[in-house]
């Protein structure tokens, strides 16, 4: 909506009467086009505003495209180098007329941007990159590569991407239905997408986009108004009250044909402030006046445009041309032309020094009618040449104001028939849209009255008021209709079919109507009056339109007129001057060629003096040398002489070297063979060496399987045994041998064959000896010991002594019903001793107890392999036996 063109265009003032329709057909439609020049002008410029530039939402206000490409030249890094990539991108889509070059030149900055990003690989910088490239293809209409990205996009990508294709559909003009499913399904993915990826932002603003779909579908009020207010309340809901902003916009600038509209865009200001967000609450403001300017309250129009005006300008932003825009539309229904040129010369100079040339034809037009209504041909002639030669050079769309132009022409040479085949040839060419619905049936009724069709013009008439009655808004436009049907009926004498027309315009009053048409539908009053036989009346009408004629064309206004033709005649002069100090500057610039040329000359001429006197110097000097060269080469001669000599007595001491050094190389060949030798045997050796680790290993394995064999013998032999005792014994002799058998076992699976890991071998042989009391639940291992390495003739004695105590604990410390807990613990003391502690918690030893008179083979074995291992033994009873013994390792 930023930058609907509201200015309402210049009028035409009247002075003379309207002449009686008794008059020549040649001299009415001299009226005829005296009445219409004017009103076309006016209501062709308010079309525009109201349906011309509905895309200006996006414009970019805050930058100049120079400024742009100063900052980007300028750039320290390379990620704001593709910000601004980007934004120059951008500007050429949103600033820039439609055409093949714009777009073209938004993609050479893709490319930049991408090579950038190349780089430095920045994911952001590569999102930002991609919406650019969608916003280019859906201009070309490339749909299939942009569903092509949105396939590839993730996250946040795939919304805007969904948004972007969704808005560009939605926006498409006509309102067709295929279009609005397209971009609703476009939504309807990014909300649902957003919504199960738990981005509530991007969720909720899609549903603002869908509430726009179903007002273009013209859903009803209620069914709207329902789903924005569901809006609003997962807005405060989620706390994003900047999408709550959004939605008041939505609804507010739907409401612009409504009458609470004012209601409605002051809770989005009032939503813009709360978050500080000072450019949307300046934009709320801007569409306030905007629409108090279509109402006709100029005074509320004008102020608040001031302060728009002020507010963008303290925020830096340049194209302040759409706000000046509405400044010349109310400049223009209050009559004040004058005003009007400046802010319309202003807004120009704004738009073509920031580089924004959408909108700018219809400024170069509007300014154009205003020159000719003031009375400047010249300056008229020159506006309207500068919008033509803009539109060709951009290739626009043949403009519609240029079919007024020229139908306008067209009529007062008398080929209406030439305007209507225009027409119809135009039907066929151009897309329909809300200007061609009030345009076309202006220009056919035209036509028909320039045949003498009455009656088919009348019904083109009608049809404009049709049309405005379905719009349902009572602003210019409306009454701009109810104004022309009027003036057809007042020329053709039905003044009793002009009276409800005049008091429809005349209920709007001066506010909607600009003072010159006032001044003309008075004199139309005066005139229906006068048919009526109502003198009285007729003359007050009559004062009433020679009085606004008056006033607007008084001494002030010509002296206005006059002054605006000195500030044209002086603007030209200083053009002129320009082009002259341009021409005066281009002269002097030859002129200092020249000058240069002949300087460049001289300096020739003296550097070819100077070198050839270079050259006679270097000449002299060279035959000197040549003398000196010549002795020196004398000397050299005889010093070569000398090193001959010198060079034959070094070749005799080469020679000697020649033969120690193949002494020296024989010698070292001895060396290498005695080498090789070496290196020889020692693979032998390690061969050997390979070969008695494998023997070992296995002579470890054989006696492992050997004692596993005596073992299975014993069990065999226990098995035909009926002495209990004898049992046992044969079973403490398996165990014994089971602790030997494992010491051997742990040898050959190991690659070292000198060493056993005390702590493996302690677990291992513990469970064996549990298992060969047929895996007794009762009894439980604790085991925290501290590795060390022993060696095989330490290794047997300690698992001998480890196999009596376990196996004592087991057989007599506990009872049948007690759980037996037997603790195996470790520790190396400060005088590098192995301490093992085998403690039980059963009855412990008897009061009496002593080691050394005791008659038990199992502690007597215990204390001869102590004395084995080097070490000390000791036996005590602490909540059950406790024996410790301690070995150096």
């Amino acid at each position: 909506m930023e930058g609907y063109l509201t200015g309402i265009s210049s009028v035409t003032l009247f002075h003379d009467h309207l002449t009686p329709v008794t008059k020549p057909p040649e001299q009415k439609m001299k009226i005829l086009q005296q009445i219409r020049r004017p009103y076309y002008r006016a209501c062709f410029t308010v079309l525009i505003m109201l349906c011309g530039y509905q895309g200006y939402g996006q414009i970019d206000l805050k930058n100049s495209l120079p400024d742009l490409k100063t900052q980007f030249r300028n750039a320290a890094d390379d990620k704001s180098r593709i910000r601004l990539a980007v934004t120059i991108g951008g500007f050429f889509l949103t600033n820039k007329e439609r055409y093949e070059m714009v777009e073209d030149s938004a993609g050479k900055y893709v490319t930049v941007a991408e090579s950038i990003n190349k780089n430095i690989n920045d994911k952001a910088s590569a999102d930002l990159i991609a919406i650019l490239q969608a916003r280019i293809l859906l201009r070309k209409e490339k749909f299939a590569a942009v569903n092509e990205m949105i396939g590839k996009a993730s996250g946040a990508l795939f919304c805007q991407l969904h948004a972007l294709a969704g808005n560009y559909f939605l926006e498409k003009p006509g309102e067709d239905k295929s279009d609005l499913d397209i971009a609703e399904g476009h939504f309807l993915t990014a909300q649902s997408y957003a919504h199960n990826k738990g981005m509530p932002s991007i969720e909720l603003i899609n549903m603002v986009y869908r509430y726009n779909v179903m007002i273009e579908r013209r859903k009803d009020e209620q069914s709207c108004e329902t789903f924005l207010k569901q809006v609003l309340n997962l807005c405060e809901s989620y706390r994003l009250p900047y999408i709550r902003l959004k939605a008041l916009q939505a609804k507010a600038i739907h409401d612009f044909y409504h009458r609470n509209l004012v209601g409605s865009m002051y809770k989005a200001e009032i939503a813009a402030r709360a978050v500080h967000d000072v450019p949307e609450e300046t934009f709320c403001r801007k569409q306030i006046a905007d629409y108090y300017l279509r109402q006709g309250n100029l005074d509320s129009a004008e102020i608040n445009l001031n302060r728009v005006l002020k507010v963008y300008q303290s925020l830096g932003y340049k194209n302040l041309q759409f706000t000046y825009d509405l400044l010349v539309a109310t400049a223009m229904v209050r009559g004040n032309l004058d005003q009007a040129m400046r802010y319309s010369l202003t807004l120009i100079s704004i738009a073509e020094s920031t580089g924004t040339d959408i909108a700018l034809n219809g400024f170069y037009s509007r300014l154009a009618g205003i020159c000719k209504d003031l009375g400047l041909d010249r300056q008229s002639a020159m506006w309207y040449k500068k919008w033509r030669d803009a539109a060709v050079l951009k290739k626009a769309n043949f403009p519609q104001q240029a079919y007024f132009e020229l139908a306008d022409e067209m009529l007062a040479a008398g080929k209406p028939r030439q305007v209507l085949n225009m027409l119809d040839s135009a039907q066929k060419l151009f897309k329909h849209d809300e200007i061609t619905a009030y345009f076309l049936p202006q220009l056919r009724s035209n036509c028909y009255e320039a045949l003498h069709k009455t009656d088919s013009a009348e019904f083109f008439n009608k049809v404009i008021i049709n049309q405005v009655e379905v719009r349902g808004l009572k602003d210019y436009l409306y009454y701009s209709a109810y104004k022309r049907m009027a003036s057809f009926y007042v020329l053709h004498g039905q003044f009793s079919k002009a009276a409800p027309f005049l008091k429809m315009v005349f209920d709007a009053g001066g506010a909607v109507v600009p003072a010159a048409e006032m001044a003309l539908l008075y004199s139309f009053q005066s005139k229906v009056d006068s048919a009526r036989g109502n003198y009285l009346s007729a003359l007050n009408y009559f004062k009433k339109s020679k009085n606004i004629s008056d006033s607007i064309y008084n001494a002030k206004k010509l002296e206005q007129t006059k002054r605006l033709q000195l500030q044209f005649a002086t603007a030209e002069r200083d053009r002129e001057n320009l082009d002259l100090r341009n021409r005066n500057n281009l002269q002097n610039s030859e002129l200092e060629k020249g000058m240069l040329h002949r300087k460049l000359i001289s300096i020739a001429l003296g550097a070819f003096v100077l070198i050839s006197g270079l050259m006679l110097y270097f000449y002299r000097v060279k035959l000197k040398t040549n003398r000196l060269l010549h002795k020196s080469q004398q000397e050299i001669h005889n010093q070569n002489e000398q090193l001959k000599a010198s060079q034959e007595e070094i070749t005799a001491q080469n020679e000697q070297l020649k033969l120690h050094q193949d002494e020296i190389n024989a010698r070292n060949e001895q060396l290498r063979a005695n080498q090789e030798e070496i290196s020889l045997q020692n693979d032998q050796l390690n061969q050997l060496l390979q070969e008695k680790e494998w023997l070992i290993k296995e002579i470890h394995h054989r006696v492992k399987n050997n004692l596993q064999i005596i073992s299975s013998l014993l069990n065999t032999q226990a098995s035909y045994l009926d002495s209990e005792q004898a049992v046992a014994a044969i079973r403490d002799s398996q165990n014994r041998m089971q602790a030997i058998s494992i010491v051997h076992q742990r040898l050959y699976q190991s690659d070292d064959l000198a060493t056993i890991s005390i702590r493996l071998y302690i677990k291992e042989l513990s469970e064996c000896i549990l298992d060969s009391f047929h895996g007794n639940n009762r009894i439980k291992f604790k085991i925290n010991l501290t590795d060390a390495l022993l060696d095989t003739a330490r290794t047997v004695p300690l698992g001998l002594i480890l196999n009596e105590a376990i196996t004592n604990s087991v057989k007599y410390a506990f009872d049948k019903t007690t759980t037996g807990i037997i603790t195996l613990s470790s520790s190396i003391t400060d005088d590098n001793l192995y301490e093992l502690v085998i403690r039980d918690n059963g009855r412990g030893l008897p009061d009496d107890f002593d080691m050394y008179a005791c008659n038990s083979l199992g502690v007597n074995m215990i204390i001869g392999l102590t004395d084995q291992l080097g070490g000390r033994v000791s036996f005590a009873t602490d909540g059950g036996t406790v024996i410790a013994i301690a070995f150096p390792v």
